[in-house]
């Protein structure tokens, strides 16, 4: 099974565990990212303040983050992927409290992890990475076009939990990957209220990082367990799901 997650916007500089450090690996698509780049630093300041909706002091570091930018850098720095990430799913999934083994696993797939990003496109935990800001988008679609899609139907899992954002799924031809014969599962959280049912977005994250920990740490082997989550209070509701989207309703 390869679980999917989304990046964060927010992100950590130094790895708080060293033997992690030891077994980074690099990005598939770096000639690629080295290209988004390239294009980046050409955007007027101004122009990428508005497209990214960005402070004055935000915009500035990210434009620096992407002048210091280097293909070498991810050689001589950076931080593996899962360790750099710090937003809400991360939070949850504290991975700074992973065995090495489980690292290990996630990397090669046995469960594996796999990270979508607009800027490197796909990333496994151990993967360097730099300090950056990019959103996914049209453009963004566009420029990856059936890359990612191609590189998941290349692993050999054939089956996808797919706890990333609705924004970085659409990185991916879902269908192309059911017609190719992978199994792809989209769990969904909910909140009862009133009798009702309804997702709210930071409780949903939260749960996305506590479902990808739960399953690296148990090594569930197939997505036809994922019904038995039971964390935080939310339970699988039959009524409400189905094969391919599972619904957890606390």
């Amino acid at each position: 099974m390869i679980v999917l997650l989304s990046p964060a916007k927010t992100m950590g500089v130094t790895p708080s565990n060293p033997e992690i450090c030891a077994d980074a690996s690099t990005p598939r698509f770096l000639s690629m990212a080295e290209e988004l780049v390239n294009t980046i630093v050409q955007i007027p300041r101004e122009k990428l303040q508005k497209r990214m909706k960005m402070s004055d002091a935000l915009t500035d570091r990210t434009i620096e983050e992407y002048r210091q930018w280097s293909v070498a850098a991810h050689t001589a720095g950076g931080v593996p992927a899962l360790a750099a990430f710090t937003g809400t799913v991360f939070q949850a999934l504290d991975a700074a409290t992973l065995s090495r083994d489980i690292w290990q696993r996630a990397q090669n797939g046995a469960p594996g992890l796999r990270i979508l990003s607009a800027l490197y496109g796909v990333l496994r935990p151990g993967d360097r990475v730099l300090p950056h800001r990019l959103e996914a988008n049209a453009e963004i679609y566009r420029f990856w076009g059936d890359l990612i899609t191609e590189d998941l139907l290349a692993e050999n899992d054939e089956e996808i939990l797919n706890l990333a954002s609705q924004e970085y799924s659409l990185l991916i031809d879902m269908k192309r990957l059911e017609n190719a014969g992978k199994t792809v599962c989209t769990p969904v959280f909910r909140e009862s209220r009133g009798g009702t049912t309804r997702t709210v977005a930071i409780h949903a994250k939260k749960q996305r990082g506590a479902m990808a920990r739960w399953i690296l740490t148990s090594s569930l082997p197939s997505v036809a367990h994922v019904p038995e989550y039971q964390l935080h209070g939310y339970v699988w509701r039959a009524e409400l799901s189905t094969a391919k989207e599972p619904v957890f309703v606390r």
